[in-house]
């Protein structure tokens, strides 16, 4: 395997790895049911086919931040018109 194939290898395996992590923090963060959004569906999916799996993971985890932030507004506001 040349130099450019292990690095694309790691850089993978890298991105496989951070997935993981960074999935289970938004499910603890942001509180997750299965499915989807699960850890254990995302490492599975990017495993499989990562061309596809990873960017779709990128544009699923913006959104989740964003609907997350969202909520949390609303919450305040709502805190905020009780008082």
């Amino acid at each position: 395997m040349s130099g450019l194939g292990v690095l694309i290898l790691l850089v993978i395996v890298g991105s496989i790895i951070w997935v993981g992590f960074d999935s289970r923090g938004l499910n603890r963060d942001y509180g997750r049911e299965l499915g989807s959004n699960s850890t254990l569906f995302w490492v599975i999916a990017c495993i499989l086919l990562w061309v596809v799996a990873f960017p779709w993971y990128l544009i699923d985890r913006r959104d989740r931040v964003r609907t997350a932030e969202h909520i949390i507004e609303l919450e305040a506001e709502e805190a905020d018109d009780e008082n």
